[in-house]
């Protein structure tokens, strides 16, 4: 009776056998669907983390340029314009830093901007050196001597120099230390010989267009004055649109929000509303939106 006692317990039986092996489905089914969950939480989590990162970027760097849009340094009127005023429509006057197109773009821009998406212009000096003039300058000749001699601009880049009594806006023509120059026949607006700043006039132009794999992207080009030999540099990845509607009013102060094309004076822009969609590569959107103040045309 022992020895069949001890043959009935050994092994299990089937009906035990399927029990475990049904056990042991539910318990990895259990860990892998956990395993999925917490997979599809951390891609989402990656992905809002993504879209909210080229939001807040793209948003910083629209604002930074637009809050720097007509920044003419120490200059406190308007520039003495020595440069061919055919040569660009949009800085001619002087009073033009800004400008919008909606869901369209200018000539200049080579590539397809994406349909809903706006272009806007900015142009504004940058890149300041403090110098001091020499003695010997004269508003009735083409060339500026300074100190430090170290300080060079380029040949051929559109120049600002300023100081408190005056400024003039000029392409420079000697790519020399310590040297600046024009080639117009008008003077300068006064003789440079004491404390004054040199700057370079910076053209750039954002919108939205479709990057080398189909992606939407955030594009700056950067121009020169004549408004050609466009540099464009991808930015941001993933803008779907970018909606700028202007604030527009009389004595800088801010009375309506209106489109490119409803703009009839772009001197009376004091602000920018920007809208971007920003989406993953997931199908994650999200709508980022600022108003952004033109630093040297408020109040």
């Amino acid at each position: 009776m022992i020895r069949a006692m001890v043959k009935r317990q050994a092994g299990l039986s089937l009906i035990e056998l399927m029990i475990g092996i049904a056990l042991s489905l539910l318990l990895i089914l259990g860990v892998t669907q956990i395993f999925l969950s917490s997979k599809a939480s951390y891609s989402n989590n990656q992905a809002l983390s993504a879209v909210q990162e080229n939001g807040r970027f793209a948003i910083e760097l629209l604002s930074r340029d637009i809050r720097n849009a007509g920044y003419k340094g120490q200059c406190l009127s308007m520039p003495v314009n020595h440069l061919d005023g055919g040569s660009s429509d949009l800085w001619a006057q002087n009073d033009e830093p800004i400008h919008g197109w909606e869901t369209a773009k200018p000539n200049f821009i080579s590539r397809a901007v994406v349909a809903e998406s706006d272009t806007l212009f900015i142009q504004f000096a940058a890149g300041a050196n403090d110098v001091t003039g020499q003695a010997g300058n004269s508003a009735s000749s083409n060339d500026i001597s300074f100190d430090p001699n170290s300080v060079s601009i380029a040949d051929g880049n559109v120049t600002l120099i300023a100081d408190g009594l005056a400024c003039d806006l000029f392409e420079n023509k000697d790519s020399g230390s310590g040297t600046i120059s024009k080639d117009a026949a008008s003077t300068w607006s006064h003789d440079y010989t004491d404390d004054f700043e040199i700057l370079t006039l910076q053209s750039v132009a954002y919108y939205v267009a479709e990057d080398d794999e189909g992606v939407p992207t955030l594009y700056r080009s950067r121009l020169k004055y004549d408004l050609s030999d466009e540099e464009a540099e991808p930015l941001v990845p993933g803008i779907a649109s970018l909606n700028i509607e202007y604030g527009v009013g009389t004595n800088r102060a801010v009375n309506n929000y209106v489109v490119a094309s409803s703009v009839t004076n772009w001197g009376n822009v004091s602000s920018v509303k920007l809208t971007l969609d920003v989406v993953s590569p997931a199908g994650l959107q999200k709508e980022f939106s600022t108003i952004v103040g033109l630093r040297n045309r408020l109040p």
